[in-house]
């Protein structure tokens, strides 16, 4: 029997920054954003007995362990480790991806929503979203001592288009309630540029989050923060024509704030093909998560997105991506 989990990266539109403790201990947080249609995927086969070691993990590297303290993989440890299920047969662990990882999507953190909720299901062990949020952001936060937001986990678990608002010691989930017409026409309008690289966003955030904590940043954050229900009223309030004009301006704003938060979120290249995607078409868009390389997004006029993708595909790989609704799942196959 084959055992199979998976879970969604995301795009943060507004408000990110605000969704670390660091700012959210002191000062009122709140995200923006959507899980997409591509996806990390876990799965889990029981070898047979006759195999040598106790645990076969593959994912970049290949790993063969007796005993789950010899497993290298962070996250795959601790998660076993929690689960003593898993000592009394062997197995092997497999993971895949639709998109590369470290490019700003959140696959850190939906990697450890899918192994853990791939763990649970193989015990048929009933756990929440809210669950898979909780654990896999205090294992990366506290344990494994990354430099994570919140809102990475929570994307992962529950998928949608959704506002989560963060205090010191409460998260709020809010659904955007979309016109359908809107809705339909958002998920015509979205898209992706691979720009290239990949960084581990834990090191990438060292500067941003000294700066959060020396207080330099905290005015722009409570700008991001602001803009993250003027993107939610634009959204709500309007299945005019212009409802992606003004959500686009407001990108556009909330992408200057964010160069602002560190020296190295942005590069020339990214500012030149920020540019040149506005002049060809699209409304607004971003460096998708910690900067320096990866993915950006657009959010295009549908009509013009043929001429937006023959702009880019010579130099870069343009993806078409829609919202993904179902968040974290698990299935078995015979």
């Amino acid at each position: 029997m084959i055992y199979k989990s998976t879970s969604p990266l995301r795009v943060s539109l507004f408000g990110g920054g605000t969704d670390y403790p660091e700012y959210f201990k002191k000062n009122k947080g709140a995200v923006l954003g959507f899980a997409i249609n591509k996806y990390i995927y876990c799965t889990a086969i029981k070898m047979h007995g006759s195999t040598k070691s106790n645990f076969r993990i593959s994912y970049k590297k290949m790993e063969e362990a007796n005993k789950i303290n010899e497993i290298k993989h962070p996250v795959i440890l601790n998660i076993l480790k929690d689960n003593k299920f898993f000592l009394k047969d062997k197995w092997h662990f497999v993971s895949l991806a639709d998109l590369p990882t470290g490019t700003g999507l959140g696959s850190s953190s939906s990697f450890s929503v899918c192994f853990s909720n791939l763990i649970y299901g193989i015990q048929k062990i009933k756990k929440n979203n809210s669950f898979f949020a909780k654990y896999t952001f205090n294992l990366e936060k506290n344990i494994l001592k990354e430099n994570v937001g919140v809102q990475d986990s929570l994307f992962a678990s529950y998928g949608g288009f959704n506002l989560f608002k963060f205090n010191s010691n409460k998260i709020i989930k809010q659904e955007i309630k979309f016109h359908k017409s809107v809705l339909d026409e958002f998920n015509q309008s979205l898209m992706l540029i691979y720009i290239g690289g990949q960084r581990k966003a834990s090191k990438q955030l060292n500067q941003q989050l000294k700066n959060t904590i020396n207080g330099k940043n905290i005015s722009t954050l409570s700008r991001m923060y602001q803009n993250v229900f003027e993107a939610k009223s634009i959204i709500e309030s309007s299945n005019k024509k212009d409802t992606f004009k003004m959500l686009g301006e407001l990108m556009k704003e909330n992408w200057d704030l964010k160069k602002s938060l560190s020296k190295n979120i942005t590069s020339n290249k990214i500012d030149q093909v920020y540019t040149e995607a506005i002049n060809s078409g699209a409304y607004g868009g971003k460096l998708c998560g910690a900067g320096g390389n990866g993915f950006m997004f657009f959010l295009i006029d549908k009509n013009k997105k043929k001429i937006f993708i023959n702009k880019f595909k010579s130099n870069f790989i343009c993806t078409e991506i829609n919202i993904d609704f179902d968040g974290v799942k698990f299935l078995n196959e015979n």
